[in-house]
C-alpha cells in the first residue's frame, strides 16, 4: 500500500481513529525520498489521495496542532444529515438540490458547496478564508476574488428572487446565513 492508502485503511478499520498523520519523508521506500523539496504537485497529490490537509516541512508544531483541531472540529460539528433547512430554504444533500418556497434553484457545484457550508453554520460567521479552504482547497490566496464572484451568483439565485434575504455580508469578516432578526 502507498502511505495514503495505508492511512485510509487504518482509519476505516478502526472506528475510534479520527485522523492519521503521515510524515512522507519517513514513510519508507514508497514515500518521498529524504530531502526532496515539497512542490505544488506533491500537495495536490496528497489532497487528491484523500487528505484533508497537507503541511510541508519545516512547520511549527503549534500549526500542526491547530490544523488537527480545525479538521476535527469540522468533522464533529457537522453531522451528516440528508437535508438542511434555514427559514424557507431547503438543501437536499442526497439529491443535490436546493429549493426555496417550493421553487427549485439550479446551482453549480461550487455554489452548492458554498450554500451547504453557510447552511451548516447558520447564524454563525463563515469567513472568506473558510470558504477558500473548504470549497476550493486553497490554504491562502489573498489576491483572488473567486469567493466574492461565486457569492454574488449564489445571492442572485437564493436571495434576489425572494422578499427576505438569507445571505448577509459581515463587513471585513465574511458571511452569515439567517432569516430576519
Amino acid at each position: 500500500l502507498r502511505p495514503a492508502g495505508a492511512a485510509r485503511k487504518a482509519v476505516a478499520s478502526h472506528p475510534h481513529v479520527s485522523s492519521a498523520h503521515l510524515d512522507l519523508v519517513q514513510a519508507g521506500p514508497e514515500g518521498l525520498p529524504p530531502g526532496r523539496p515539497r512542490e505544488v504537485d506533491d500537495r495536490v497529490e496528497g489532497l487528491s489521495a484523500g487528505g484533508d490537509d497537507y503541511l510541508t516541512k519545516p512547520f511549527h508544531f503549534s500549526e500542526l496542532l491547530a490544523r488537527i483541531a480545525s479538521i476535527t472540529r469540522r468533522s464533529n460539528d457537522t453531522p451528516q444529515t440528508p437535508s438542511l433547512k434555514v427559514e424557507d430554504l431547503h438543501l437536499d444533500l442526497m439529491a443535490r438540490t436546493a429549493t426555496r418556497q417550493g421553487k427549485l434553484i439550479e446551482l453549480h457545484a461550487k455554489e452548492f458547496a458554498m450554500l451547504e457550508i453557510l447552511m451548516r453554520n447558520a447564524g454563525r460567521v463563515v469567513t472568506r478564508t473558510m470558504l477558500l479552504e473548504r470549497v476550493w482547497n486553497f490554504n491562502f490566496e489573498p489576491n483572488t476574488t473567486v469567493v466574492e464572484t461565486h457569492m454574488s451568483r449564489l445571492r442572485s439565485k437564493i436571495d434576489k428572487p425572494f422578499a427576505v434575504p438569507l445571505i448577509h455580508t459581515i463587513r471585513n469578516t465574511g458571511y452569515s446565513m439567517h432569516g430576519p432578526r
